[in-house]
């Protein structure tokens, strides 16, 4: 069996490093004295440790007898670089909170973990405080046989449920879902019959005494409500799209991450809508959630180049390099993170949603001039 790892390791660890905030608490772990800053390149680390298992048939470690008997282990060329990790790597998966779907490799050690540690009734604590050489005992077994168990099982499941299917199914359904977006940016841009796009994000959430009485389908009457309300406010009348994603913060609860799309210029940037995003945000508070509501501002590294300083920007149409940026990192973060983590809801729940796209300018040709007698 021969599995392809075809994500950037570093782009993993960047996803899941956002989702860090949704998945741990900000406390050092007592176990293994883990910084809250490291779950997420260990959470990464196991998504290549699941992937280099797949990749080849070795196995992990290899014994033999020396002349007093006593066992010695040689390592694969992948080995060593993953059985220091395995500690943590289990205990970050006890961290997890149940209340999402993670991403195949997660999910699939998750299950071995459990199903191994049946059949060997191994103390976690144990594992914590007595790995920490191949031919540690752990329990009743050496930390090299736990070891070559967890890849074999790893790779029986990963064949004997079909799992590879399933990963490329969901990563074809998460590209499709990306490329759709970014089309609709692209036809905001270039039907609006003006120079360019006013662009800003903003989270749409609730007030902290307030979270564990929201649910999803609450916030989606709530949005509901504030997009059905464009043609009575004048704050929407320049809208001329939004993205709209629900995502759900361990310590917010649910919220919706919004970015919205309005006709602008250069001269609107600076005067009519500097306070846009503060002023929907109120609007948000005061008039939809009654006061339950609350907001803030996304402004991450990738927005400098696009937003300068400030969390809104005009960018004009024929600004490729900042429409890109904005497809390819803002719009595709918010599909992309799918891939690793997933919100658990019912199957008719849609996480993102979209504008209308808008119908294209046509030009209509006028009756050709009456042609005149000399």
């Amino acid at each position: 069996m021969r599995v392809k790892h075809d994500i950037d390791p570093r782009l993993v660890e960047i996803y899941y490093e956002k989702s860090r905030p949704l998945l741990f608490d900000s406390e050092e772990d007592p176990d293994l004295g883990l910084s809250p800053a490291r779950y997420p390149s260990y959470l990464a680390s196991l998504d290549s440790f699941i992937f280099d298992v797949l990749s080849n048939d070795e196995i992990p470690y290899l014994v033999s007898l020396d002349k007093q008997g006593n066992r010695a282990y040689h390592a694969s060329s992948w080995a060593h670089r993953y059985f220091n990790k395995t500690p943590a790597f289990i205990k970050i998966i006890t961290m997890l909170p149940p209340s999402f779907k993670y991403s195949e490799p997660v999910e699939i050690f998750n299950y071995v973990i459990n199903t191994l540690f049946l059949s060997k009734p191994i103390d976690l604590k144990t594992i914590y405080s007595a790995w920490k050489k191949p031919d540690s005992l752990v329990g009743d077994f050496d930390a090299a046989e736990i070891f070559n168990e967890l890849v074999i099982n790893i790779r029986q499941v990963w064949k004997i449920k079909k799992i590879q299917s399933k990963f490329t199914a969901r990563k074809i359904q998460v590209q499709e879902q990306h490329d759709e977006y970014s089309k609709y940016v692209d036809s905001l841009f270039n039907t609006t019959g003006c120079k360019g796009l006013v662009v800003f994000r903003i989270n749409l959430g609730y007030k902290s005494q307030f979270t564990n009485r929201i649910d999803i389908l609450d916030a989606k009457k709530n949005l509901n409500h504030l997009f059905q309300n464009k043609r009575c406010n004048s704050i929407f009348h320049l809208r001329k799209g939004y993205i709209a994603k629900f995502q759900i913060d361990a310590k917010k609860g649910v919220y919706c991450h919004c970015i919205f799309f309005y006709e602008g210029s250069e001269k609107i940037n600076t005067t009519m809508h500097n306070n846009l995003a503060e002023t929907i945000g109120d609007y948000w508070i005061e008039t939809i959630t009654k006061g339950c509501g609350d907001y803030w501002v996304t402004h991450q590294k990738q927005d400098h180049f696009i937003l300068g300083k400030n969390e809104i920007a005009f960018i004009p149409n024929d600004d490729n390099k900042s429409r890109s940026i904005l497809k390819e990192v803002i719009v595709g973060d918010l599909c992309k993170i799918d891939l690793f983590i997933k919100p658990k809801l019912g199957h008719n729940t849609k996480l993102i949603r979209k504008g209308i796209p808008p119908k294209k300018i046509v030009k209509k040709r006028g009756r050709p001039a009456k042609e005149v007698e000399n």
